[in-house]
């Protein structure tokens, strides 16, 4: 089967996944011993 068309979402058209990357984001920084805020993480 050939597709026929393709759906992609720029973050925030169909799906708001930034609270998703930021959780993400938290993780991998607090493992690492960084201090990463959630404003700085927005204003990136």
């Amino acid at each position: 089967m050939t597709p026929r068309a393709l759906i992609f979402d720029c973050d925030g058209t169909l799906a708001d996944t930034m609270p998703l990357h930021w959780q993400a984001w938290r993780v991998i920084a607090d493992r690492h011993g960084i201090h990463f805020t959630e404003d700085r993480f927005y204003r990136l």
